[in-house]
């Protein structure tokens, strides 16, 4: 389904050619790379399976015949939201609150038909808004974010892992924050809409507040803010950008923008005005793919501190020093006391509220990052110290290079 979506984006863009691009890459993935692995019988068998059981399902309106399209709170898909809250699904499997507060009116069949016409209205209003202005340079990013969100949505089967296609749409989001004015919903629209989000995607702990679906909820405000700041772009900026050669995407190569920069792309009269005017744009994108960069840093370090000490120090996971069960044994293994456990945790838990309060005080930052910094150094030394393997130092050690990186991008170009 991922390709299929982003080939009818790429379409209606107008690129022809890259469209079937994907259509045959796609089919050399399905069709032909897995006979190396499983042999011509085999393959054929599994894809015809996937085609019957799955692929000819979806388009027909169908029951999909496999076993993990269930409506059960992990699937954060539309269709799993209409069942479970405009159907008895939840209210006979989860009881509790769903029965006071889910509005059955729907048959199973019934949301079915609800799911269809509403993912038909999606698809349409969102195809109409890549159309228009389909020439402008500026707004791919905008465009693909939303068309992954509906991805997300239009799929049956959309567990909470797949929402890590939100990303891209959190980045834009990010990148329309007016720092000047953070709170101000008129001038900062995109603040709130992340506030949304993040707010909801961390009710989504355990299996009775995922029946909810706090993640779909969530996702609901980064669809409104990259619809927003697609019109807005598209309306303000395309008719001015129109001859820029250059899109954003090349933005992801440094290399080519130094060539564009320093190199012999430009006329060779020494004032040219185009040729200025270019360069100009292309250091004013670099700048805010730097500040977007910076921030979604800023946000990711902080929120993930504040979930390993608020939501997740009584969790076991892989990366828990000497395979600890929890915070305070992963302390013990370190022959460190459950004070010196509560001196930590509240130390990092102030240093990650003042990495977000960064976001609008560039002041705070240096200092935030520097003390999260050497946190993390001793967490890499503790783990050498007690001869943990690799794994668990991974998080302590990626954490220490995104606080460089803060440091380094607040010093460098802030």
């Amino acid at each position: 389904m991922t390709p299929l979506i982003i080939a009818f984006f790429v379409f209606l863009k107008g690129k022809v050619r890259s469209t079937g691009y994907i259509a045959s890459t796609t089919l050399l993935l399905l069709f032909l790379i897995p006979i190396f692995f499983y042999g011509f019988e085999k393959s054929m068998v599994m894809n015809n399976l996937w085609v019957k059981n799955v692929l000819a399902p979806f388009f027909s309106g169908q029951e999909i015949g496999t076993s993990n399209t269930g409506y059960y709170h992990s699937n954060q898909s539309l269709d799993a939201f209409i069942n479970r809250h405009f159907t008895n699904y939840a209210v006979e499997k989860y009881g509790g609150l769903h029965k006071k507060i889910d509005w059955v009116i729907f048959s199973e069949k019934q949301a079915k038909f609800a799911g269809m016409l509403i993912k038909a209205i999606l698809v349409l209003g969102m195809s109409v808004l890549t159309f228009w202005k389909k020439n402008c340079k500026t707004t791919w990013f905008y465009e693909l974010s939303a068309w992954l969100i509906l991805l997300l949505w239009i799929w049956p089967s959309s567990w909470i892992n797949h929402y890590i296609f939100t990303m891209p749409a959190i980045c834009c989001l990010l990148l329309g924050v007016d720092l000047k004015k953070p709170l101000q919903f008129k001038n900062n629209f995109y603040s709130w809409m992340l506030i949304w989000f993040f707010i909801f995607i961390h009710l989504g702990y355990g299996s009775y507040m995922q029946s909810f679906s706090p993640i779909f909820l969530g996702s609901i405000s980064l669809l409104l803010g990259c619809i927003h700041l697609l019109v807005k772009e598209k309306k303000h900026i395309c008719h001015r950008l129109h001859r820029c050669i250059l899109c954003t995407s090349h933005l992801m190569a440094l290399p080519f923008i130094i060539f564009c920069l320093f190199g012999p792309s430009g006329c060779k009269r020494k004032e040219c005005s185009y040729c200025d005017n270019r360069k100009r744009e292309i250091l004013m994108y670099f700048r805010s793919m730097v500040v977007l960069f910076y921030r979604a840093i800023l946000i990711y370090v902080a929120l993930t501190v504040l979930s390993v000490w608020l939501l997740r120090k009584n969790r076991k996971t892989v990366y828990r020093g000497g395979g600890a069960m929890n915070l305070l044994e992963e302390f013990q293994n370190y022959g460190l006391s459950k004070t010196s456990m509560y001196i930590v945790g509240t130390i990092k838990i102030i240093t990650a509220i003042l990495l977000l309060c960064g976001m609008y005080f560039d002041f705070l930052v240096f200092p935030a990052a520097a003390v999260m910094a050497l946190f993390m150094l001793a967490a890499i030394y503790f783990h050498l110290k007690i001869q943990d393997p690799f794994v668990p130092i991974i998080p302590s050690l990626l954490m220490f290079l995104l606080c460089i990186s803060l440091i380094a991008i607040h010093f460098l170009f802030l």
